[in-house]
Parts: structure tokens; sequence; C-alpha cells
């Protein structure tokens, strides 16, 4: 893997409030700032500044990266300034790898780790490529979670590799598992063969979703989280399906909102049912929930589930929220 031992990965926790923040395409000049960035948050960290590496893939990212059929997206503040970034650099024609994604501490903790590694994913999805490899450092730990939480796995160090931790993500399952419809969609995650989950569908999507069969769609986001659709539940009633939101504040997920959703799945019956929130991480921990205190699955597999998409052991109001469900069950 070129240029591995480069510490690409930095500190990027995940909360859904970008406001005032923007992505942008790069620009002539920005190859200071990145330089600049990456330097800040290694020394940060306590790394050495050789860690940053020699920055010459940025030096010129019109060639490094967009020539190349690659991508880089700079993250700026409200009033212009770069406050982070992040690169897909081919490897070979279905290989790519996350380079230089870093945020600067005052544009963290409001989601958009999550939504700039997305936006890196989706670019890589759309060139074709297959998988997706990154090299990081253990001490960047909320980095390592959030990339956890899209579903990397721990890989092997490629040759020559300095980084200490290494990760990658197939986009496109070898068995085929995932239909093509499902794969469009934000974060889609099959749990059975009557219940799937994801992020937000496009409204577009929710016509293919009624197509497979699907009676119900269960809405776990507020209304107005930032990529949700204008009057949902008349978009999912056009395509023929039955529409129940249990509006989930991400700060404040409550007890009973949950056991909600116990009733409602279980007033279901054997209905296909598509559960969704905006980035599917409320779903996959009320399923986890589901699952181990309702349904009878392991622990350790209802908790390898949950982690395909993320770990909210890191997030103290989601680690509440489990120990209060868990109380209340009595366990």
């Amino acid at each position: 893997m070129p240029h591995a031992g480069r510490m690409h990965g930095g500190p990027i926790p995940d909360t859904p409030d970008g406001t005032g923040f923007a992505f942008r395409d790069p620009l002539p000049g920005d190859a200071h700032h990145v330089r600049r960035i990456a330097r800040s948050v290694i020394a940060e960290y306590g790394l050495p500044a050789e860690a940053a590496g020699s920055g010459g893939d940025v030096a010129d990212i019109n060639s490094s990266y967009l020539r190349r059929g690659g991508l880089f997206r700079i993250v700026t503040d409200a009033g212009g300034r770069m406050v982070g970034c992040g690169g897909l650099f081919p490897l070979t024609r279905e290989t790519a790898e996350i380079r230089r994604m870093y945020l600067l501490p005052e544009a963290r903790g409001r989601h958009l780790g999550r939504q700039l590694l997305d936006e890196l994913l989706e670019g890589a999805r759309t060139r074709g490529v297959r998988r997706v490899v990154l090299g990081t450092a253990s001490v960047f730990r909320e980095a390592i979670g959030l990339y956890r939480s899209a579903g990397f796995v721990p890989s092997d160090p490629p040759p020559g590799g300095r980084c200490d931790c290494y990760f990658g993500l197939d986009l496109v399952p070898a068995d085929g598992a995932f239909s093509g419809a499902a794969m469009d969609i934000l974060r889609f995650l099959k749990i059975s063969e009557r219940i799937s989950t994801s992020g937000q569908p496009q409204a577009e999507q929710f016509a293919a979703i009624a197509r497979q069969g699907f009676g119900t769609v269960i809405n776990l986001a507020v209304p107005d989280s930032s990529n949700a659709i204008a009057d949902e539940g008349s978009v999912v009633a056009r395509a023929g399906m039955n529409y129940v939101n249990i509006p989930v504040a991400w700060e404040a997920p409550r007890v009973e909102q949950f056991l909600t959703f116990v009733s409602l799945m279980d007033g279901l019956g054997d209905q296909k049912i598509w559960v969704h929130c905006a980035m599917n991480m409320r779903v996959s921990c009320f399923f986890y929930l589901y699952h181990t205190e309702f349904g009878g699955m392991a622990e350790n597999e209802a908790r390898a589930l949950m982690n395909r998409i993320w770990d909210p052991d890191s997030f103290p109001q989601w680690k509440q929220f489990i120990a209060d469900v868990r109380a209340r069950a009595g366990k």
C-alpha cells in the first residue's frame, strides 16, 4: 500500500449537528492548510511530526487525487476557514485508501466526521471501488470507533507499513447478500428475511422498498434531522406502505420510546418491516436491545450486529440509555 506509513485517520467523534459547517471541493492553495491541520492533530495526540508524512500527495491535490479518479473534500467553518479534510486515494481499479482525514478540535462532536466518511465511501461506490482501506494510529480512539461503526474491520499491515492499526471495508459483499436496490440505500443492514434497516432512504427509494414486499416503514429519526425528507409519511403512503414515526432525540433517547418500538414490532406479526433513522445508529441500538432483552439473541451476536453500524459505548447518553432499558427489563 503506497504511503501506508502516514497516519491518515485523525480524531473525528460523531454526534449529529453540523450547523455552520460546510463541505467543498479542494481549491488551489489548500495544500498548506491541509498540512497545517495534519501537523496540528498529530502534535495534539503526542505523535512525532514525521507521522504526518511529507505531504507529497497534497502538494497538488488535483493531480494526486482527482485526476487519478479519487476524491478530496474540505470542511470549513461558518467563516470559510478550513477545519478538516479527507481524501479517497485510488490504489488499484477496485481498491482505494482513506487518507488525510482530520478534524480540528472545534469541528469535532458535530457529526462532521460521519458525514465526511460517508461522502468518501459514497464516492468510492460510485467509482466502482470494491474495497476501502486505511492506516491510522491507535491513539486516535475516537476515529477508530467511527471507522468500526461504518463497518471497517482490522486488516493485515501492508509491506513496509508504519502505522500500528490498519482497517478495511468491503463495499460489495462477496456473497452478493445485498440486493441492488438496498446497496444504494444509506447504511443498509439486513437483519432477517422480514426485517431490514438503514439510514435515511431517499424519497424515490421507498417505491423500491415497497416492491421488495415491505409493508411498514418505521422511522426513529426526528423530523428535523439533517437528511430528513419532507412529509415522509405521505411519500411512504404513496408507495403503498404503512408509516410510523417514533422521533428519538439523539441527545436524549427514552426508555418509553423503546418500549413503544417493542410493542409495534410485536404487533406487526409476519409483515416485512423496514426500520430506519438518519444514519442507522438509533435503529441498530434499538435492535440490539430488542434482540437481547426480548428476542433471545446471544449478547455477543447482537452486539456484533450493532457494531457493524457503530459502537454506542463512546456516547454517554446512549450508554446510559442501554443501562436504563436493561434496568426497566429487570436485568
